[in-house]
């Protein structure tokens, strides 16, 4: 995972779960890398982007399987770093 913001959204999307992908752009960073990193993510299977049932311009971003699993390692990564 390179690039300081997949980190930061993996563990957004753990604390606060399934959100709008404008509202999570706006939590973590308003870079133009920000998309970028959230492709990655999801061409890693680490993160699913669903549209919304009635309002197709509007996009939801969570955790799949496995990027619940890599967010839970990073956090107590960090927990124990902050030890």
């Amino acid at each position: 995972m390179e690039g300081k913001y997949a980190q930061r959204i993996l563990l957004v999307l753990l604390d606060g779960g399934e959100q709008k992908k404008t509202t999570l752009m706006r939590n973590v960073s308003k870079s133009s890398s920000m998309q970028v990193r959230m492709d990655v993510l999801e061409e890693s299977g680490l993160i699913s982007v669903r549209s919304d049932n009635f309002d197709h311009n509007t996009k939801w971003v969570g955790l799949t399987d496995k990027g619940r699993k890599v967010a839970i390692l990073l956090k107590q990564v960090s927990d124990i770093m902050q030890e």
